[in-house]
């Protein structure tokens, strides 16, 4: 048990300086990232709203054919 001990206080202290290590890396500039990301979204809705919308347009066609006995 104290062998595991050790080895957890070794894998904590080498998370702590890696922590330490991440943190100052805050030089970085996403603003290209983020307006890149906001454009593609943009996009996505878009195309994911046509799908959607002849989907349901297909479904309703096919449930009043249900309802009319086609």
């Amino acid at each position: 048990m104290k062998n595991l001990n050790k080895k957890l206080a070794v894998v904590a202290g080498g998370v702590a300086v890696s922590a330490g290590a991440f943190a100052q890396a805050s030089g970085v500039d996403v603003t290209a990232v983020t307006s890149s990301i906001s454009s593609v979204t943009t996009s996505v809705v878009a195309v994911g709203g046509a799908v959607l919308a002849v989907s349901a347009t297909v479904w309703g066609f096919r449930k009043i054919g249900g309802f009319l006995g086609r």
